[in-house]
Formats: C-alpha cells, sequence, structure tokens
C-alpha cells in the first residue's frame, strides 16, 4: 500500500510506533518492512537475492576473491553459501514450497541446471534454469552453438514437474530467452532479431508468442518478470544506450514507470500489481522503488529497522516480502511485510510515517511520550506537533 510521507524536525532514537488505537488492515500492499536477515558484507564479496517467497525464503549467489556459488535463506535460519558440484553457479528463483532451481557449468563450461530442496539436489540436465512456479515448473534457456550466427543462441524451455520438457516457439525471430514462468502459466521474456536487437515478448498458458510493445522513442525493450494476471514488468533502451527505463506492460500495452531524465529497471511484479526495481534520479542518486498504480514509493522510507539504504530491489512476493541488494552489491537482505501504523525517527532527522494524522506512543530518552502528529495530505512536512493526550480517533489519508 502507497502511504504519503509524514516528515518533521525531530530528533530522537530510532523507533517503530505503536498505534495508540487499533490496527489499521492493509487493503492492497504492506504498509512497511522490517529487515529479517542479511548476507555479508565480507571483504571483496559480492551478494545478492534474486527471488524470494511469501515465507520469506531467499535465493541468490555470492563471489569473492576466493570463492564462490549459490546463496539460499530458509525463512528463521542464517543465511547458507553451497558449494560443490553441481551447485558452483547461483540459484535464480524458488517457490513457496521452498524449492530452488539454479545453474552451474560443467567440465566443458556448458551451463547445467539444478533443483535444491531443503538440501537434496536434482539435476535437471543442461541449461539455465531461469524459474520455477508453484507448481514445480521449471523455466530454463538452452544454448547451441549457430555457425552462422558465430555465437550461442539461446531458446527457452519448459520442464514439467515430472521431467518431459517442451520448447517455447519463437518462429522468424533469431533466437529468445524466458526470464520468468508464473503460477498460471505465463513466460515473460525477449525475442532477438537477426541484428542482435531485442523486443520484449511473452508466451500465454497455451504456449503462443506474444509481442510485447516497446515504447515510443525506444529502440529495444526486455520483459523481466511476469504476473498470474499476464501482467509484465521490465527495461527499454535507446538505441544509443545512453537511457533506460521502466516499463510495465498491462494488457499487452507499454507504460514508462520513471519520469524523464532519470534511469530505472523494474524486476519483478507481484499478481496486486505491485512493481519493484531501482531507480536513480536525476541527481544520480540511487532508491529502492515500488510502483503501484503509477506511484513512485521510496521503499527505504518505510523500513524500520535499516542498516543501511535499500537500494536496489530484485523481487517483490505476492505478499510483498523483499528480496534486495545493497548499491555496492556487497549485502544481501530480506524485508518482511507488515500492516498498519508506523513512524520511524533518526537522531538528527526528520521522522518518517505513513499517516497523517496519528496517535502515537514514542519511546524517547526512556520515556514514554504520548502524542498526535497532525500534517497536512501533500505537504510533506510535518506542520503540526503536539504531545498531547491521546485521543480516540485515527485519521489515515485516502488511498492513491
Amino acid at each position: 500500500m502507497i502511504r504519503r510521507v509524514v516528515v518533521a524536525a525531530i530528533a530522537a532514537t530510532a523507533i517503530s510506533v505503536v498505534s495508540a488505537t487499533p490496527s489499521v488492515a492493509a487493503t492492497r500492499q504492506p504498509d512497511y518492512w522490517t529487515r529479517a536477515d542479511t548476507a555479508g558484507p565480507g571483504a571483496n564479496a559480492y551478494n545478492t537475492f534474486y527471488a524470494v517467497n511469501d515465507r520469506g525464503d531467499a535465493v541468490g549467489g555470492f563471489s569473492s576473491d576466493v570463492q564462490g556459488g549459490p546463496l539460499i535463506r530458509y525463512a528463521g535460519h542464517p543465511a547458507q553459501r553451497i558449494s560443490g558440484s553441481p551447485i558452483d553457479g547461483w540459484f535464480a528463483d524458488i517457490n513457496n514450497a521452498g524449492v530452488a532451481v539454479g545453474s552451474g557449468f560443467d567440465a566443458g563450461f556448458h551451463y547445467v541446471s539444478y533443483a535444491y530442496d531443503h538440501g537434496l539436489v536434482t539435476e535437471l540436465g543442461d541449461g539455465q534454469a531461469q524459474s520455477i512456479n508453484d507448481a514445480g515448473t521449471v523455466l530454463l534457456n538452452v544454448y547451441r552453438y549457430d555457425s552462422d550466427a558465430g555465437m550461442d543462441l539461446s531458446a527457452p524451455e519448459l520442464r514439467a514437474p515430472n521431467g518431459p520438457r517442451s520448447s517455447l516457439p519463437y518462429a522468424g525471430w533469431t533466437s529468445a530467452a524466458g526470464l520468468d514462468v508464473s503460477n498460471t502459466g505465463w513466460v515473460v521474456g525477449a525475442v532477438v532479431d537477426a541484428n542482435n536487437k531485442a523486443t520484449a515478448a511473452r508466451w500465454s498458458p497455451d504456449g503462443t508468442l506474444q509481442l510485447l510493445a516497446t515504447p515510443k522513442g525506444y529502440d529495444e525493450a526486455v520483459a523481466l518478470h511476469g504476473n498470474s494476471r499476464g501482467d509484465a514488468v521490465g527495461a527499454a533502451l535507446t538505441a544509443d544506450r545512453q537511457s533506460i527505463v521502466a516499463v510495465e506492460w498491462r494488457n499487452g500495452e507499454a507504460r514508462v514507470l520513471n519520469p524523464p531524465g532519470t534511469f530505472a529497471e523494474a524486476r519483478s511484479i507481484n499478481d496486486n500489481g505491485t512493481a519493484v526495481g531501482i531507480y536513480v534520479d536525476a541527481a544520480f542518486n540511487v532508491h529502492a522503488v515500488a510502483w503501484q498504480n503509477g506511484t513512485t514509493q521510496y521503499v527505504d522510507d518505510f523500513v524500520t529497522n535499516p542498516t543501511a539504504a535499500v537500494h536496489q530491489l530484485n523481487d517483490i512476493s505476492n505478499n510483498g516480502t523483499l528480496a534486495s541488494e545493497s548499491a555496492d552489491q556487497a549485502t544481501a537482505s530480506v524485508y518482511l511485510p507488515h500492516n498498519g501504523l508506523f513512524v520511524r525517527v533518526t537522531p538528527g532527522q526528520a521522522p518518517v510515517g505513513n499517516a497523517t494524522g496519528l496517535d502515537v506512543r514514542i519511546p524517547l530518552e526512556n520515556q514514554l511520550l504520548t502524542g498526535h502528529l497532525t500534517a497536512y495530505p501533500g505537504a510533506h512536512s510535518l506542520l503540526d506537533v503536539r504531545f498531547v493526550s491521546p485521543t480516540a480517533s485515527l485519521r489515515l489519508p485516502p488511498l492513491p
């Protein structure tokens, strides 16, 4: 749920605020998040979570000067780095049963894929595993050398839960890549022509190829993730590669999510229609963002216990759980969703919250202050701060 930000010039200890009235249930997306687990940082190390499920299980990869491999975090347990053939690459996705898929390399440096189910490894054969849905269907890209092109070209395949594979069509195109399969069987990705130009595409549950429109003024596009409704998100590039924008495709129509003069990439969309990704503003500040119904939310402002800024979001589950990595890719984190109201106060900074007119109790210097915060919608500043006896009313801003 996208809420307005409440800010004011109050310096205090970092807190989560408890409402003085009953909690308010969210009707769409979470109101705020708490950091559940972090992998890294380490000396000269890279850690990332690419995907997360509703339980908070997350997968990705790690690398350092001396080793690398898959990274997995099962809810309630610390993140684990796994190594050993064939698990020597990375995990790409995890479903709600906790089954992860990933890829490594054989002795000839060809892709091989595997599934990992709480320690049980199943080899899936050649190809690069990209995604697994809750039914256990795995999306892979298989690479074959093309002598005319002088390079390996990819072709997407689906592996059924019981093992058989089927190819996805891309007639009339040089190659294709599938990047995500939803729980209803929609596949999103891209097709590539002879000039190596990508066009965003999706395959319907019956396997029919559908091209997705490239936004006006952009040269090519890729759909990175989709949901069960067939919506997709991704990115579009200009011909000179100097501009990249986040794109959402709904009912096959493209919409650019970030304003002119900025850069962005939408990396995931859930069944509620909330997309997440990375956004670089006109001053080149990097933000983790969520988009819903055309509204942009800086997720950094809605994390109650940050250890550092949340700079890149790679995935959002259907219940709003987030998978992220830091700007320098040294730290990977999982953020769990919550419904209700909060205000975060950091020493020397203005408090950040998600309601206008909020009755709160704030632990401040070992004292419990009870008060009422009043702000005016759209002002982005706390114009009236009164610590008085709590009232019985709780006023929320209208949903956007």
